[in-house]
């Protein structure tokens, strides 16, 4: 063999050597779930099934799972994916961490992407140690359709430029079942380790809370925006999961922090974990794969709830919620952009969204889908087109069937007429076709109704 090609051949086996080589240690577990940070390229081994990082783009992070591959975005407000008798989701990506203003919620990222995975017959936390941190004793039902996840679009104007700093969860009162105040309980055994008073609202004075788990060396549980005179607690108190600590008629700050010391109070952003996939399980137990379906319904975008929080219905579509916006790896958020003027909403569509901002995504198609899982059968629909703004131009299409072309002037928004559809595939499908031109397209409504 040439003398000079050994060194050669001993970097190539070095760097395959080095490129094979498995991550061994984790970031970090909790409860059952263990966190991983990986570079793409890099892999690590869970109950003797192969994990690696593929590639990322946006909210997209595609993995190899044994001899599989799959695709999952950031679990904002997604469910985990069911795998080889694993069960994993994706915390954060470098790419969403770029969007937000800061980086302090992002700081247990330390790779390309920060992932979570369980066995699939356990669940992510014992459940018989931990409670949903809202009572549901006065009513409380979640709806996690409204703003209330970890990262949203920051919408202070007509184009927001970047996602929100927050690292939390927003639990609020549901007023349309007759709850006025959300009753907040302790997650897990736990210490109280401060109260910190955040400020006065029309004569009430608002406190938040840290709990320091009796369980979980590391693990503190914020509780954001409480009612001071409501506290069945004080500094030292130790709580058992499930115990009342007070109740807001404002929506509740919940978020997970990992950290090595006690945050302070200005450091309830540092270290956040994302928890909705573990709280979305404690909610519903088993109904993890479940999916919604309708028969009818009036899908509003970008209104205001009771609440005081929007239920845009601006996101990409979600099994358990049963509808939304089918976007491809070319969206930078996962939303389209809303936009509210008095009472009347909508939300805005066109070739680029959120353009000439670090937000803003180039759809490859000329149109967008929204989809609702509803049964089969023969269903009337209409929809709600038009901006409240700006003059727009779209192209409804309901199941194949042409639903109108209207051309709008600013602020004019207008009902298409009744369409009769037939669905066969368990999916009401829309489609609104934008203009190339660059004028956008607006939805603000959607009413359909199964016939038989």
């Amino acid at each position: 063999m040439n003398k000079r090609f050994i060194p050669f051949l001993l970097i190539l086996l070095f760097s395959y050597g080095l490129k094979a080589m498995p991550v061994s240690t984790p970031a970090f577990t909790w409860g059952n779930t263990v966190f991983f940070n990986l570079e793409i390229g890099e892999n690590f081994v869970f109950k003797k099934i192969n994990i690696e990082l593929l590639s990322v783009e946006n909210q997209c992070n595609t993995l190899r799972v044994g001899s599989e591959i799959i695709h999952l975005k950031i679990s904002k407000r997604s469910m985990p994916v069911f795998i080889n008798g694993l069960k994993l989701f994706v915390v954060d990506n470098y790419e969403n961490a770029a969007l937000i203003h800061g980086n302090v919620a992002h700081s247990l990222l330390t790779g390309a992407v920060l992932i979570g995975v369980c066995n699939a017959s356990l669940p992510f936390i014992n459940t018989n140690e931990v409670a949903f941190p809202v009572s549901f004793n006065n009513g409380f039902i979640w709806r996690p359709n409204e703003k209330d996840y970890l990262f949203p679009i920051d919408n202070k104007d007509d184009n927001p430029k970047r996602l929100k700093e927050p690292g939390y969860i927003l639990f609020s009162p549901q007023r349309d079942v007759g709850e006025n105040v959300s009753w907040m309980v302790a997650f897990e055994n736990s210490t109280v380790k401060w109260i910190n008073e955040r400020g006065t609202d029309k004569h009430k004075t608002y406190v938040d809370i840290l709990l320091e788990s009796n369980l979980q060396k590391g693990f503190y549980y914020f509780y954001g925006n409480m009612d001071k005179a409501s506290l069945e607690v004080r500094k030292g108190t130790v709580l058992r999961q499930g115990e009342l600590l007070g109740g807001s008629n404002n929506p509740v700050i919940f978020s997970v922090l990992k950290s090595d010391t006690i945050p302070a109070p200005d450091e309830n952003m540092a270290n956040v974990v994302s928890c909705f996939p573990v709280l979305y399980e404690i909610y519903c137990k088993s109904c993890l794969e479940n999916s919604k379906r309708f028969s009818k319904g009036t899908i509003r975008f970008g209104s205001k709830q009771k609440s005081g929080l929007v239920a845009g219905n601006n996101h990409t579509f979600e099994a358990y919620s049963g509808k939304g916006w089918v976007l491809g790896c070319w969206s930078k958020t996962g939303e389209v952009p809303v936009l509210i003027r008095g009472g009347r909403s909508n939300v805005r569509l066109s070739k680029v969204l959120y353009e000439g901002t670090p937000l803003q995504s180039v759809n490859p198609d000329d149109f967008f889908t929204y989809e609702i899982n509803v049964k089969n059968g023969t269903y009337r629909v209409r929809a709600k087109v038009g901006d409240v703004a700006l003059a727009t131009w779209q192209k409804m299409v309901f199941e194949n069937v042409d639903g109108g072309t209207f051309r709008l002037e600013n602020g004019a928004q207008v009902w298409t007429s009744e369409q009769i559809v037939r669905v066969i595939d368990g999916k009401l499908t829309l489609c609104i076709y934008t203009d190339t031109g660059g004028i956008p397209a607006g939805l603000s409504e959607v009413v359909f109704q199964r016939i038989y």
